[in-house]
C-alpha cells in the first residue's frame, strides 16, 4: 500500500482535473446543448461504459472498505492493480498510457474535422483515427475478471483519456469549433451503429462478470489458474479467448476495416450509380414524351379555340347582314 501514495495523489489530480474541466464544457453548451462531431451513437455507449466503470469504484469503496486488498483510491482491486510499476511504468503501463494519448488526440483532430473526405488517402486516414479513438473499451473487455478490467480499462486508460478529452473539448468550445456535420460519410454512418454495439456489449459483458466472477477481490496471491476456479468463472474465462479473438479482433478491427474497404470500392466503382442512371433513362424518355403531348394538347386546344372563334364571327356577321336586309 505504501508503494501506491504516489498513484493515490496521480489519481486524485486527474480525476478532479477531468470533472472541473467536464463541469466547465457541459456549462458552455447548457444554453445551446450539441451532439458529438462524429460517431454520436458510439460516444453514448462510451458514456455510459464510463459511468459503470465510475459507479463500481464508489461501490467497491463501501462494499470492501475494510480489505486490505480493494481499494479504488490507490488502483488496487485485488487480482489486479492499475499501472503497477508507477510512478516507474514498466511496457504495459506504457501501452496503456500510450493508448490513452493516441485516443485522446484522435477524438481532438477528428471533432476539429481536421481530417476531410476529399481523397482517398485522407479517408483512409480518417477511419484509422475513428477506429483508434475507440479501440482500447472495446479491447478491454477481453479481460475475464472484473478486477481486472478496472485496473485496466478505468485505473490506467480512462484515468488518462478522460482529462484530455474533456481540455480538448473545453478548447473547441472556447473558440467555436467545428459543429457536427449534416451529412456524414457513408463509412461513419455505418461505423457509429457497429461501435455502438460492440461497446453496449462490453458493458452488459462487464455486469455479467461481476455476478460470475465475486472471487477476484480478494489477494493477489490468491490468484488461481483457470483450471482451478469454479465453473461459472471457467465459463467467464473461455468466454474471454472467444471474445477476444472472434470480438476484438475479428468484429471490431476486421469489421472495421472491412466496412471502410467496402465504402472505399463503392466510391472507386459506383456501379450502383451506373445502374440506377440507366434505370431512369426510361423514365427521362417517358417524361419527355409526357412533356410533349401536353404541349400538343395545348396547341390542338388553342387551334380548336381558334377555329370557334372564326366560327362565331362568322355567324354573327351573317346575322348582321340578315338584320340589314
Amino acid at each position: 500500500r505504501e508503494d501506491r501514495e504516489f498513484y493515490r495523489i496521480f489519481k486524485i489530480l486527474a480525476v478532479l482535473v477531468a470533472l472541473i474541466l467536464e463541469a466547465l464544457v457541459g456549462s458552455s453548451k447548457w444554453s445551446c446543448p450539441s451532439p458529438p462531431t462524429f460517431l454520436p451513437q458510439a460516444h453514448v455507449a462510451l458514456q455510459v461504459l464510463r459511468f459503470i466503470f465510475s459507479a463500481s469504484e464508489v461501490v467497491l469503496t463501501y462494499t470492501h472498505a475494510q480489505s486490505l486488498f480493494v481499494n479504488p483510491s490507490l488502483g488496487m482491486y485485488g487480482w489486479s492493480a492499475s499501472l503497477a510499476g508507477f510512478p516507474v511504468p514498466d511496457f504495459e503501463d506504457c501501452v496503456h498510457i500510450g493508448l490513452a494519448i493516441g485516443a485522446a488526440a484522435a477524438f481532438a483532430a477528428l471533432s476539429r474535422d481536421a481530417v476531410r473526405h476529399t481523397h482517398m488517402s485522407s479517408r483512409i486516414l480518417r477511419g484509422m483515427l475513428v477506429i483508434l479513438s475507440l479501440w482500447y473499451p472495446i479491447y478491454e473487455s477481453k479481460h475475464w475478471f472484473p478486477a481486472s478490467r478496472l485496473s485496466n480499462g478505468f485505473g490506467a486508460y480512462f484515468i488518462i483519456y478522460a482529462p484530455l478529452v474533456a481540455a480538448s473539448e473545453l478548447h473547441r468550445a472556447m473558440h467555436g469549433g467545428a459543429a457536427p456535420p449534416e451529412h456524414p460519410s457513408r463509412f461513419e454512418q455505418l461505423v457509429d451503429w457497429h461501435q455502438a454495439a460492440l461497446l453496449w456489449v462490453a458493458s452488459a459483458r462487464l455486469l455479467l462478470q461481476y455476478w460470475l466472477c465475486d472471487f477476484c477481490w480478494a489477494s493477489p496471491v490468491s490468484y488461481v489458474d483457470k483450471d482451478d476456479i469454479v465453473a461459472a468463472a471457467r465459463t467467464s474465462w473461455k468466454l474471454g479467448v472467444i471474445w477476444k479473438s472472434g470480438v476484438v479482433w475479428g468484429l471490431n478491427l476486421c469489421g472495421s476495416v472491412v466496412l471502410l474497404g467496402s465504402c472505399e470500392l463503392q466510391i472507386a466503382f459506383p456501379i450502383s450509380d451506373a445502374s440506377i442512371g440507366l434505370t431512369q433513362q426510361p423514365s427521362r424518355v417517358s417524361h419527355d414524351s409526357q412533356l410533349q403531348q401536353a404541349s400538343d394538347m395545348r396547341q390542338s386546344s388553342t387551334g380548336a379555340f381558334e377555329i370557334l372563334d372564326c366560327k362565331h364571327v362568322r355567324k354573327a356577321a351573317s346575322v348582321a347582314i340578315s338584320e340589314n336586309h
